[in-house]
């Protein structure tokens, strides 16, 4: 097939675009086009577009050009890049061999030395696939113990064959014979590492636990075979830098310019040409993201910054004279006594190793975190082979950083380079699977994304508090902060739709990911965290059990860090409810205690209980209740309900039937997945009742797992409880329905507090005209807020959601309901029925004719009705509306301006 403009526009629709973006696209390439004097849709040398690429991006000579569109002309270049190459491949690799990737775990077969097979030696191997031919190529993948990575590339020289099973020699497996052309046992010797197999597939392939013989798509395999060669006798973090940084958006990207000229701007100073200004101190210090890094949440609050400007330049210049061991203890050592003669409320750690991060990039990287250092470290100890020390200094922790890096073959001649890959490698790590031979790897960061997806996850608080009046969409963005959290690489998806989102949102919900609760007068802690319910029996008595509320089963989950469909105490409990679903006895199992006694089960998967029918029971007793979580309690701490016995039935039943793996392996903590709770209206519940303890424990320095961390007793079930640290809190609060202030203090410290305004620009391109008049909503609604502000306060504005609709229906008709049904009743409760401060915010005193008011003012004579000594305001009378003003466009129009002076 030619490659031309229609076939560039059916490749961006096949990958999910609308077919408006597909059509922006090839806007974009035509104004590109215009301005190169290219004809771009002719251009097929991938060369050539890369130079492109690099003149029209970001950081590039040409890059206000390819911001053409807010940026569509450089992306659209880019995906044209990417439609040649995708059509330029597929045609080469039609005449090229298969290749297939093979799976070897040392701790079941030792033969071959540290990369299992031998140069030049044919070797019989397990293969799932009878396609391999002689002549096909084949990877080698070592998986089982660290480091896991590909070790080893030969060529087929058999094709499928059966065999005796190397496990079972009474059974037969499929084999092939391969011959090994070159093996890379080690780190050192070039081993390909996981996390870059992960960048390079781009999510679209697992380096996992798969049968042996897995196929390599062709283009995947193309570009296995170039990292392959151009890793050839380098060390594995070297591959991973050098592949990174061949990446076109490396140099092109948003965070390297703004970093080296902070780096540049401070030695100038040093230098003394230039002098420690205002500007300069300003973002050192009090920046949440500054373009060295984003130290958000954690960044200086304005107000203290503003307070102490004379002790924060005193500081600076210590650091900029000497960014040394000795400073570093006396800058803390001067911040803790300012902070205890109140001068700041906490010591900002991460702010001040920023600013030593932006004097000294050649001693300190941006991971200002003490745990993202250590995280990184640990990985590099375990996936790299480089020594390393563990601390919780961040001095020495940055030391060890660069040794590594260096010992690594990573020259230190571009230090900047080398901070932006310990970055990048630390964000790739925690999306990587880490942990291969689960076979449910996330798919990792998408390379031409990766830096504006670092700065997306990097501003996730684990609490925070959308707030704002209603109508602001503080519901509606929670999926997209959720899916900042979970699915960062979606939100910068080109394209990417409101159903999208939507859809990838509900499918965490589903997959418990994601918990949503409204907080409500009624809503209790026994709701939310635990409480006693009652429960019926058969025979009609009453059993009062223990339930966990929505927050600690969230907790439950989220500490386990898996997904429910990726859980296999839940897999295990899927397939027993096939098992009871297939059972000749009307769904009861027969099992056995621990002891070897009989008794038979019926699971209840809706309440997670199960019923117990003891073999030798006598008379009609109803049967007793199993509670499954405490089956699952005692499959991994090993500590069991009131009916331990039957448990223990029960969790050998699932052991040996069921599927589930013998031993509980606790998660890794970066192995985890992020858990989202999301609490709407937070603010109308009683928060001290509602969290009651836990209060304290949401705090991110008392989670799990953080340094100050606290665990405390539920009071009903008696068991030992803390939060984990990857559950995220999102809520939202409506600041009509209570003020800021009137919230729980222990709360509002505790969040961090995004403010939702009002967003008449979003409506400022709604203009509804009819005859011969036209209103502007933007504006509209931005003069109402401004009238609102000044008669009561901004938490009573109008929320931009109310007009949303006006986007795809601007028409009177849709306007006037919007105020009959929406606007009007919000007035009317905002100011209690104060009619005549309503009339002001809709201008109507200003109004010459009445056709164009909304409210009329009554026409009763208050003397005559009560006499001369009853002093009636305008406020207390009542108003009518005037349903014709609704319906005239002149009426809103003067609502902006008026056509008369105030009455």
């Amino acid at each position: 097939m030619p490659i031309n403009q229609e076939g560039y526009r059916d490749y961006l629709l096949a990958r999910s675009m609308t077919a408006n973006t597909a059509n922006s696209y090839r806007a974009g390439m035509n104004h590109l086009a215009e301005h190169s004097g290219l004809d771009l849709w002719s251009t097929t040398d991938l060369g050539q577009l890369d130079t492109l690429l690099a003149d029209y991006g970001l950081g590039g000579q040409l890059a206000e050009v390819g911001n053409y569109g807010n940026g569509t002309a450089r992306n659209a270049l880019r995906q044209w890049r990417d439609y040649v190459e995708s059509k330029t491949s597929t045609a080469e690799l039609k005449t090229q061999p298969a290749t297939y990737l093979l799976t070897w775990n040392p701790e079941h077969a030792q033969d071959g030395g540290n990369a299992g097979v031998n140069v030049g030696k044919s070797e019989r191997w397990p293969c799932s696939s009878t396609k391999p031919q002689p002549g096909d190529r084949v990877y080698l993948i070592r998986l089982g113990v660290d480091p896991r990575g590909m070790v080893a590339r030969g060529t087929v020289t058999e094709g499928s064959f059966e065999d005796a099973d190397w496990r079972e020699p009474s059974k037969t497996r499929h084999y092939i014979r391969f011959c090994a052309e070159e093996t890379r046992p080690d780190c050192a010797s070039g081993l390909l590492p996981i996390v870059l197999l992960e960048q390079i597939s781009e999510g679209s392939f697992k380096w996992s636990a798969q049968s042996s013989g897995i196929s390599i798509p062709p283009a995947l395999a193309k570009q296995l075979d170039t990292v392959w060669e151009e890793g050839r006798e380098l060390h594995s973090l070297s591959q991973c830098a050098r592949w990174f940084q061949a990446q076109p958006e490396w140099y092109n990207d948003s965070w390297k310019p703004q970093y080296r000229s902070r780096v540049e701007a401070i030695k100038a100073i040093q230098s003394g040409q230039k002098t420690l200004d205002d500007e300069t101190l300003d973002w050192l210090w009090r920046e949440g993201s500054n373009g060295v890094c984003t130290v958000s949440p954690g960044h200086l609050p304005n107000a203290e910054y503003e307070q102490n400007i004379g002790l924060l330049r005193e500081l600076a210049t210590l650091i900029l004279q000497d960014p040394g061991r000795g400073t570093y203890e006396r800058i803390f050592d001067r911040w803790n006594a300012a902070k205890e003669a109140g001068l700041f409320r906490q010591t900002y750690t991460a702010v001040i190793h920023r600013v030593f991060a932006a004097v000294a990039p050649e001693s300190y990287s941006t991971l200002v975190n003490v745990q993202h250092c250590r995280t990184l470290l640990r990985r590099f100890t375990r996936d790299f082979e480089l020594q390393t020390l563990d601390s919780r200094d961040w001095f020495q922790l940055n030391n060890s950083i660069k040794h590594a890096m260096q010992e690594a073959g990573v020259p230190d001649s571009q230090p900047i380079d080398n901070n932006i890959l310990a970055w990048i490698i630390y964000e790739a790590f925690s999306k990587s699977s880490n942990e291969i031979g689960s076979g449910s790897a996330q798919p990792p960061l998408s390379p031409q994304n990766i830096l504006e997806e670092l700065i997306v996850t990097n501003k996730a608080p684990l609490n925070q508090i959308l707030f704002g009046p209603p109508g602001t969409g503080k519901t509606y963005h929670t999926i997209d902060k959720t899916l900042a959290i979970l699915n960062p690489s979606l939100l910068i998806k080109p394209g990417v739709t409101r159903d999208e989102l939507t859809a990838a949102f509900t499918r965490y919900q589903e997959e418990g990911q994601v918990a949503f609760v409204t907080f409500h007068q009624s809503f209790s802690y026994e709701d939310f965290v635990e409480g006693i319910r009652a429960e019926s029996r058969e025979d009609g008595t009453l059993e009062y059990k223990v339930e966990p509320g929505v927050f600690a089963r969230l907790c439950g989950r989220a500490g386990r860090g898996v997904v429910v469909t990726d859980d296999p105490f839940e897999q295990s409990l899927r397939e027993l409810t096939k098992k009871a679903e297939q059972s000749d006895d009307d769904g009861w199992l027969p099992m056995q205690t621990s002891r070897g006694k009989g008794f038979r089960t019926s699971y209840s998967p809706e309440k997670r209980t199960f019923l117990i029918v003891q073999d030798d029971r006598q008379g009609e007793r109803p049967p007793e209740r199993g509670n499954m979580d405490n089956v699952r309690t005692l499959y991994e701490t090993g500590k069991g309900g009131y009916s331990l016995s039957y448990e223990k039935g029960m969790l050998n039943y699932l052991k040996k039937h069921c599927g589930l793996p013998a031993q509980y392996e606790p998660p890794v903590s970066v192995q985890r997945k992020p858990f989202v709770l999301i609490i709407d209206e937070i603010n109308r519940g009683n928060v001290s009742r509602i969290f009651g303890e836990l209060i304290t424990l949401i705090e991110p320095s008392k989670r799990a797992g953080a340094c100050e961390a606290l665990t405390t007793t539920l009071p009903y079930s008696k068991r030992p409880f803390s939060v984990p640290d990857n559950l995220y809190l999102i809520g939202t609060m409506n600041t009509a329905d209570r003020s800021l202030a009137g919230l729980d203090i222990a709360l509002r410290r505790r969040f961090e507090f995004e403010e939702m305004p009002p967003r008449p620009d979003l409506l400022e391109g709604v203009v509804i005209e009819e005859g011969g008049h036209s209103v502007n909503v933007g504006e509209l609604l931005n003069v109402l807020n401004q009238r609102i502000e000044v008669l009561l306060d901004r938490d009573h504005c109008l929320g931009h959601a109310y007009f949303m609709q006006l986007n795809d229906d601007p028409t009177l008709e849709r306007l006037s309901k919007i105020f009959q049904n929406q606007v009007l009743p919000l007035l009317q409760e905002y100011f209690f029925e104060d009619w005549q401060r309503i009339a002001w915010v809709l201008n109507d005193h200003r109004k010459s004719s009445p056709e164009t008011m909304f409210l009329q003012a009554p026409k009763l004579e208050i003397k005559a009705l009560l006499g001369d000594d009853v002093p009636v305001g305008g406020q207390r009378r009542r108003w009518t509306l005037s349903p014709a003003a609704f319906g005239n466009i002149v009426a809103y129009a003067l609502t902006i301006a008026g056509d008369k002076g105030a009455q």
